[in-house]
C-alpha cells in the first residue's frame, strides 16, 4: 500500500531509524564491553569490527549492516511509491548508519547499506557506478577514492536506470552522504599522509570501512 509522497517521507525516517542502529557498536560493546568509536578508525563499520573481534564478528556485521539496507528498502516499497520510496528507505538508511541517532551522530561509511538497497533497488546503476570505482581503487590503490568516484557516479547511472527525477533528486543526496565521510580520507591522501595498497609495507590498511 502506497501512501504516496508522505510515504516517501515516512520510507526515509523509516530508513534513518533502520539505519541508526548500529550491529558494529552493539556487537563490540556486547562482545567486549568496549566503545567502537574509540578503537582503530573510530569508524562503526564491519572493517573497524574485524580489527577489534577479528574475522568472524567483522562478517557478522557486514551481513547484518546488509540486511539493514535491504530492510529499509522493503520499507519504502510498502509505503511510498514505486522507486522513490524505496530509494528515499535506502538514503535513509545510509545517513542512519554514518550519523546515528543513538550514538551522537557518529557512525560508518554507509557503502554496505547502500550496496545492499540499491541492489535491490537499481542493480544496474549500482553495478556500473561500482565498476566506475573498482578500476579507480585499482589503478591508484586507494578504496577511499574509488569509493568517491562510485558515488559521484551513482545519480547518473540511477537516473538512466530508473528516469531522471528519482535518480537525481535521491541519488545525489545520497552520494553527498557517502562522500561526506570519505572527506578526511582525502584530505589525508591529499596531504600525502594516506595509506594505498602500494605503500610499502601497509598493504590493505587503505580499504574503505562500511
Amino acid at each position: 500500500m502506497s501512501f504516496g509522497p508522505w510515504g516517501d517521507v515516512g520510507a526515509a525516517v523509516a530508513g534513518y531509524l533502520i539505519g541508526s542502529v548500529s550491529p558494529a557498536y552493539l556487537l563490540v560493546r556486547l562482545r567486549s564491553g568496549k566503545d567502537l568509536r574509540r578503537l582503530g578508525t573510530g569508524h562503526l563499520g564491519a572493517r573497524n569490527v574485524y580489527r577489534a573481534l577479528g574475522l568472524g564478528m567483522g562478517a557478522l556485521c557486514l551481513l547484518c549492516d546488509l540486511v539493514k539496507g535491504a530492510a529499509a528498502v522493503g520499507v519504502g516499497l510498502l509505503l511510498g511509491r514505486p522507486v522513490y520510496g524505496p530509494l528515499a528507505g535506502c538514503l535513509g538508511a545510509a545517513l542512519g548508519h554514518n550519523y546515528s541517532l543513538f550514538l551522537q551522530f557518529s557512525g560508518g561509511k554507509g557503502l554496505a547499506v547502500t550496496v545492499a538497497g540499491l541492489l535491490i533497488v537499481a542493480p544496474s546503476g549500482l553495478l556500473w557506478s561500482t565498476l566506475c570505482g573498482l578500476g579507480l581503487a585499482l589503478a591508484t590503490g586507494s578504496a577511499y577514492l574509488g569509493a568517491v568516484l562510485a558515488a559521484g557516479v551513482l545519480p547518473y547511472f540511477l537516473g538512466r536506470e530508473l528516469g531522471f527525477t528519482p535518480g537525481w533528486w535521491l541519488g545525489v543526496p545520497l552520494a553527498l552522504v557517502i562522500i561526506s565521510r570519505h572527506l578526511k580520507d582525502l584530505a589525508a591522501l591529499a596531504s600525502g599522509k594516506g595509506k594505498t595498497w602500494w605503500t610499502p609495507g601497509e598493504t590493505g590498511k587503505g580499504s574503505a570501512e562500511n
